[in-house]
């Protein structure tokens, strides 16, 4: 059902669903973009969405053995 990209050294995992304006999910902190599966359903009746998992979440790789906030 989902896909990967690379970026950096890594895969990043996202889901593509539905056509029309693109609607990009992106999930909170300790989430996954699983918890956008019965939203996204919904909207993929008028929209193209897609979620991503962020690095270091669900199926996506880890960039790095830390994640820092943008405020360290």
């Amino acid at each position: 059902m989902g896909e990967y990209f690379y970026y950096k050294s890594g895969r990043i995992y996202y889901t593509d669903q539905g056509e029309g304006i693109p609607l990009i999910l992106l999930h909170g902190y300790l989430e996954t973009s699983e918890i956008w599966l019965d939203f996204s359903r919904e909207l993929t009746a008028k929209f193209r969405v897609l979620a991503i998992d962020l690095p270091g979440h669900g199926k996506s790789d880890m960039h790095g053995g830390i994640h820092r906030s943008c405020h360290s």
